[in-house]
């Protein structure tokens, strides 16, 4: 089957510069880059979310009924090795595993430039009708190679004037997906980026994210805020594990993740 493919500004930030729609297996393109968190040669995880989401919900879309389009409802990571930030391509490649009339799942990989397997991913979807936006070109155009403060995306103030392990963020059109809602993959990042704080807030770098599982509840309008709120469950000298509550300012939940982390 054939769909349109919609990207947006989370997918230039992210260096998505192609998305291959050869259904039922996807292919996305990444170029790598520097990031203020990390080092060289090692970028925080969360940065693979966009790519993956991309990847992974194409391929579940390729078993959706015609006319629908899908939303994330779950998206796990499970890593193998450092994210590389030389400027090189990450190929993230996932198939569409089962689907039914409701729901689609998917399973795939992401490889680095010398062919190396640097995480497996998956995807729970739920189909509904309609497109979104306007179909661009599979060709998408990728952002600079000058090096992303995560913190300063997600507009959050890390200066010593906010609790750790707890943020307030603004969705702002950086962070949406085409129809109008925080990006699966922007919120995945985000998960990882306040679990990883959380985590060397005890362990100092002695962790690294091992694997990433979000739950998405309900869609995060433009506009909203969002409060996060992290809670290390365990963390010892070889393992460690967070989980971070995302909700709107009702208190409603919107996303809840689970983060763990390994020796380095």
């Amino acid at each position: 089957m054939t769909f349109p493919i919609i990207s947006g500004p989370a997918e230039r930030v992210f260096g998505v510069h192609r998305i291959s729609p050869a259904a039922p297996e996807m292919e996305v393109r990444a170029r790598t880059r520097h990031w203020a968190e990390g080092g060289v040669g090692d970028a925080p995880v969360g940065v693979l979310g966009v790519p993956v989401d991309n990847a992974t919900g194409y391929a579940v879309i390729a078993g959706a009924p015609p006319g629908y389009w899908s939303v994330t409802t779950e998206l796990s990571l499970d890593v193998f090795g450092p994210i590389p930030t030389e400027g090189g391509d990450l190929v993230v490649s996932a198939a569409l595993v089962h689907s039914n009339a409701s729901t689609g799942f998917s399973e795939g990989e992401v490889v680095d430039a010398q062919g190396r397997s640097v995480a497996r991913i998956r995807q729970r979807g739920l189909f509904v009708a309609g497109y979104p936006g306007q179909a661009t070109s599979a060709a998408v155009p990728s952002a600079g190679p000058d090096p992303v403060d995560l913190g300063a995306f997600f507009g959050v103030v890390s200066n010593g004037s906010r609790e750790l392990g707890a943020a307030e963020v603004d969705v702002t059109a950086d962070l949406v997906n085409p129809m109008g809602n925080l990006h699966g993959g922007v919120g995945l990042c985000l998960v990882e980026w306040m679990a990883r704080e959380s985590l060397q807030a005890v362990n100092g770098d002695g962790l690294r994210t091992t694997s990433i599982h979000v739950a998405y509840l309900r869609p995060v309008p433009l506009g909203a805020t969002v409060r996060v709120a992290t809670e290390v469950l365990h963390c010892g000298r070889g393992f460690g594990l967070v989980q971070v509550t995302v909700s709107l300012t009702n208190g409603k939940p919107v996303l809840v993740g689970r983060v763990t982390g390994g020796a380095a």
